[in-house]
């Protein structure tokens, strides 16, 4: 994308944020009237430097916000899942330092003519489906990406090689278990790669689900993980589509039928189910009274840390390889300098190195 382009669609949206009218900007970029402007943000008309400049006074920000193509100024929208213990700086914080790795993701497939499309169609589930409507479209989903019969095991590959979601395994602070990020047409789920594997498999699907429907119910900028009443609607919609796509109906039968069913509410058996689908106990107790093996009373009563499930999973390597390959690329290719990599990536070139190396690459550089 142009500089010019870029830099008219980053005014436009920074004047619609801050409720900015056409007519007092056009005063203060020193443009002669409002239609001038409205030209220059449809695109049939170039930006003059010194318009840019008096801009960035006016909104008080860098010149760079409006050009710099590893900035994404505004563009992405972000949706976070936190506990209540976390604090709106913190989540502040930590997008900036996310949307530059998305922005230099999605710069270096630019450079590289490499794809930026997500492959990724939306699902007919809106605020008037019920949890069962969503329980049955994870199943299907599950069954659509030939997730086979314990998808979590495959749910982060198939993601990535036939929808081109980008996900990043991140160390994020501890009351922040991730984010799903939608950049145009580039769909981006984060993870704390330092969470259980039950928990970091439950928030995939779940912010698989959100990027589904993001258009028909966009999510909120940050959503609680842990609720004191009752969940908003789409929260439960997001928790039954992710419990559907990592325990599909015809894979819990298919296990039932393998190893029996105990007693109803045998909680050992719940926790086997569980480890066996790498899911939560407790996500296994409400998958098992969505499909009438427990009744709501039953399932109320059986306490979760009786039924907490133990998955020996590797913690994932930090990023992911397909966000690190094209790293690589970059800098064997001579596209970006080390330094400037590492800066952008807030590391060290020593724990750049590390990062290759995890990933079984060598590093296209030398100490």
């Amino acid at each position: 994308m142009e500089v010019h382009t870029v830099a008219r669609k980053r005014l436009k949206d920074l004047r619609e944020s801050r409720n900015i009218s056409q007519e007092d900007l056009s005063a203060a970029m020193g443009i002669s009237n409002r239609q001038s402007l409205s030209e220059l943000e449809a695109g049939n008309r170039a930006i003059k430097p010194d318009e840019l400049l008096a801009a960035a006074r006016f909104f008080n920000v860098a010149h760079s916000y409006f050009t710099d193509p590893l900035e994404l100024a505004g563009e992405a929208k972000f949706s976070w899942r936190k506990s209540a213990s976390c604090e709106a700086a913190t989540i502040e914080n930590f997008e900036n330092t996310a949307g530059k790795w998305i922005a230099l993701y999605r710069h270096l497939g630019r450079l590289n003519q490499a794809a930026v499309n997500s492959s990724l169609t939306q699902i007919d589930i809106n605020t008037h489906s019920s949890t069962d409507d969503a329980y049955r479209e994870g199943s299907a989903i599950a069954h659509a990406l030939g997730l086979g019969d314990i998808p979590a095991q495959k749910l982060a590959n198939v993601l990535t090689e036939k929808l081109d979601i980008l996900i990043l395994h991140l160390d994020i602070t501890a009351n922040i278990s991730g984010a799903a990020c939608k950049l145009g047409p580039l769909n981006t789920i984060m993870i704390n790669r330092r969470e259980v594997a039950a928990r970091r498999n439950f928030d995939l699907a779940h912010e698989f689900f959100h990027l589904l429907t993001w258009h028909s119910m966009p999510p909120e900028h940050v959503e609680e993980s842990e609720f004191r009443g009752k969940k908003p609607k789409v929260e439960q919609l997001a928790d039954a589509f992710a419990a559907g796509l990592l325990i599909p109906e015809d894979c819990l039968l298919k296990y039932i039928q393998q190893v029996g069913l105990a007693e109803t509410g045998n909680t050992q058996w719940i926790k086997d189910a569980a480890s066996h689908f790498k899911v939560s106990g407790s996500a296994m107790k409400w998958r098992l009274k969505s499909m009438g093996y427990l009744t709501q009373l039953q399932a109320e009563r059986i306490e979760d840390a009786e039924i907490k499930s133990v998955i020996r999973e590797e913690t994932p390597l930090l990023f992911s390889k397909q966000f690190v390959d094209r790293i690589h690329w970059a800098l064997e290719n001579g596209t970006m300098s080390v330094r400037k990599v590492a800066n952008h990536l807030q590391m060290t070139i020593d724990e750049l190195q590390s990062v290759f190396l995890s990933y079984e690459l060598a590093p296209p550089f030398d100490l």
